[in-house]
């Protein structure tokens, strides 16, 4: 939870770092629009936005694991790794 209290904390227009987020539209936990509005308000001239439909966790929060959204785990990190090259 400190991670996310600092997240939460930290102004997007101060984010100059490349940034990759992945999202469920309809995630139980987490607001999507939020996210879509944070992404968008990101500095960082390099950024990408990813939807992750249907990970297979039933409240559609956890993109990817073997325990909740096995499914989408290869295309996860398929993903990060083509941001990161």
């Amino acid at each position: 939870m400190g991670v996310v209290k600092l997240a939460r904390d930290a102004d997007p227009l101060s984010i100059r770092q490349p940034v990759l987020v992945m999202y469920a539209p309809n995630d139980e936990i987490v607001d999507a629009e939020a996210i879509r509005e944070t992404h968008a308000s990101f500095a960082s001239e390099r950024k990408e936005i990813i939807v992750i439909a249907d990970s297979g966790d039933p409240r559609q929060h956890t993109l990817a694991g073997d325990a909740l959204s096995p499914r989408t785990t290869q295309s996860v990190a398929r993903h990060i790794v083509a941001f990161i090259r």
